[in-house]
């Protein structure tokens, strides 16, 4: 395979009659949704198509091209397309807002835009990449229409004239692409850093695709229910066939959960992707009216850590042997390390709550995780002496070909997340995670290095902090932060509790409680300030990830007050013994043995 669009064209002729996509639509008649469907044999004359038009209105392969189109089958149609003619694609996540995108793709000088009416006008009022962009192709609103979703007045005429004439069986072959040219753009979401390009190749997708199906043991003909757009691009390479819902894919933690169900039942799906949030909505629903999702043989979560209670709430409304999966990884390297939910709720959970951190799993196949020393400064070439002791919190860093190896146009940031490795070929990328290496090899996350609280004491790290307090009966969910006053910075634990602690004597009371049960461990000893909230701000793409920036914002002025009170109260007393990078979590509870482990 030299081609993501291969795997398209060898099901086509492998499964001709298999439908590839379900996409639904409300007719004027009825209240039930319709579905508009597409064989894969359809799909693949529909990329053919779509092609023709692409390269009659002026795209050409290598270049690159804006595709802001929800999921749809226009949308598999015309990134399959572009894809077939060798230009580059790229994607961005609409919730980083309408006045970000213009920063975002000034850097980038895209030629063309492909979107929906509402980008082609946003292009226009907000001028993203005006300078730049010479082409702007309109979807066809109604994915039916023909000329593979492109609407006839926006191809017909272009830079090369008239709409290329062309017989309905015609193919298209696709465009020979090297391992190494950048294949398409993908831009992280900025949820906890600025929005950046990162370069994929033919090598990343098709490495990603093998990853998946081996990891998942994904099988061709299965139904995937996908709720994020960009996972929903593996699904026909790996032959399986993608129902899309009716819902709005730019806010998961909102979702209708009766918009996910309904079409898992009715196409007996096996496959669902989801960020936390999303799964927290359907594991509350599924709970609360007692229904069983009998069809589901995995679920896949991702975008950010699933906290152990959604995990909790969603397995019992699963097939016995079914679990919900969570890769760990990111949009520069993605899988890197997999775990299932039955070897978390079982084992790791206990570790979990008394601050291991999370386990994530075990590596991926072929792909080399190596911990070292935190630091914040850029590292140019490899050595072993950047490795951190063993069981030491320190940079998760990976090698592996589904590991990007650079950011478009961001010398800056190539600096600080690569490291050239002895060969003076392969690149080590810094993932920006902490975390250690268990005795059984499997990693645990510790939060993001740009997030740990660095105090007079020590070295305070989120999820470890956090899972303490999180395991606390009431809690719904924590974050830990820095407040900086003149003396030094302050950790504070934010807390989002249920609905019992309403009143502000409770709340009182669970504070004082949360103080006394911190006190326990020593790495949250030193933490005497809590600060309760009813929500926490998220970031926009999957709802899951906190903002710790702005929760910092939100809480300094409830408390600077009190901190600075402290302060001064803490002047004329010494700080608590220096939390140790090391974790032990033979102290607190023994660890199981290897013959105990369930099934991962």
């Amino acid at each position: 395979m030299t081609n993501v669009v291969d795997y398209l064209d060898s099901h086509a002729q492998q499964f001709p009659d298999q439908i590839a996509i379900y996409e639904p639509y409300k007719s004027w008649f009825e209240n039930d949704l319709k579905y508009h469907s597409l064989t894969y044999k359809q799909l693949q004359q529909r990329t053919y198509e779509s092609a023709f038009a692409l390269e009659a209105a002026g795209i050409e392969s290598a270049m690159f091209t804006v595709v802001m189109i929800p999921p749809s089958i226009n949308f598999f149609t015309i990134t399959f397309a572009l894809f077939r003619i060798g230009a580059i694609p790229i994607f961005i996540d609409p919730g980083i807002g309408l006045r970000r995108m213009r920063a975002v793709l000034q850097p980038v000088q895209p030629a063309a835009l492909i979107g929906v009416a509402k980008a082609t006008l946003a292009q226009k009022l907000f001028k993203w990449a005006s300078n730049s962009v010479r082409i702007t192709i309109r979807s066809a609103g109604k994915s039916s229409k023909s000329m593979g979703g492109i609407e006839r007045s926006y191809a017909k005429y272009s830079q090369r004239g008239p709409y290329l004439n062309y017989s309905s069986s015609t193919d298209h072959h696709p465009f020979q692409l090297s391992n190494e040219s950048v294949t398409a753009l993908l831009f992280t979401s900025g949820s906890t850093g600025p929005c950046k390009g990162v370069e994929y190749s033919q090598k990343h997708f098709l490495r990603q695709i093998q990853l998946l199906k081996e990891l998942y043991q994904i099988e061709p003909g299965e139904p995937d229910l996908c709720t994020f757009p960009l996972f929903a691009l593996f699904a026909p390479a790996l032959g399986m066939t993608t129902i899309i819902p009716k819902t709005d894919f730019t806010r998961p933690g909102f979702v209708d959960p009766v918009q996910i169900i309904t079409p898992i039942q009715k196409f007996a799906v096996t496959n669902l992707f989801g960020s936390p949030a999303l799964l927290d909505r359907i594991g509350k629903y599924t709970q609360r009216k007692h229904l069983q999702l009998s069809s589901l043989k995995r679920v896949i979560s991702a975008g950010a850590p699933a906290e152990n209670r959604i995990l909790s709430q969603l397995q019992p409304s699963l097939p016995e042997h079914t679990q919900i999966y969570t890769p760990y990884g990111a949009t520069e390297a993605l899988p890197i390390a997999s775990i299932g939910s039955k070897v978390i709720l079982h084992e790791t959970l206990q570790w979990t709550d008394v601050g291991a951190g999370v386990c994530v799993g075990k590596p991926a196949p072929v792909t080399d995780v190596k911990i070292i020393k935190i630091t914040d400064q850029g590292i140019d070439f490899w050595n072993d002496q950047l490795l951190a002791e063993d069981r030491e919190i320190g940079e998760i860093t990976v090698c592996g070909d589904q590991v990007t190896s650079s950011y478009f146009k961001l010398l800056h940031e190539n600096e600080k997340s690569k490291i050239l490795m002895p060969n003076g070929q392969t690149i080590r990328h810094r993932m920006g995670d902490l975390g250690y290496f268990d005795e059984l090899g499997r990693i645990w996350f510790c939060g993001r290095k740009s997030e740990r609280v660095i105090t007079a004491s020590g070295t305070l790290f989120t999820t470890p902090c956090e899972g303490v307090f999180n395991a606390y009966p009431g809690v719904l969910q924590s974050a830990l932060i820095g407040i900086p006053l003149e003396n030094g910075t302050i950790p504070v634990i934010c807390i989002r509790a249920n609905s019992e602690f309403e009143n502000s004597r409770a709340r009182a009371v669970l504070i004082e409680e949360l103080k006394l049960h911190g006190n326990k461990f020593p790495h949250t000893k030193e933490i005497v300030h809590f600060v309760l909230f009813e929500k926490f701000p998220t970031d926009k793409r999957h709802n899951s990830k906190i903002d710790r920036k702005l929760l910092s914002r939100w809480a300094l002025p409830k408390i600077r007050s009190a901190l600075e009170q402290s302060m001064r109260q803490l002047n004329s007393i010494s700080y608590p013994p220096v939390f140790s990078t090391k974790i032990s979590i033979t102290q607190s509870i023994a660890p199981l043995s290897r013959t105990n482990l369930p099934n991962e």
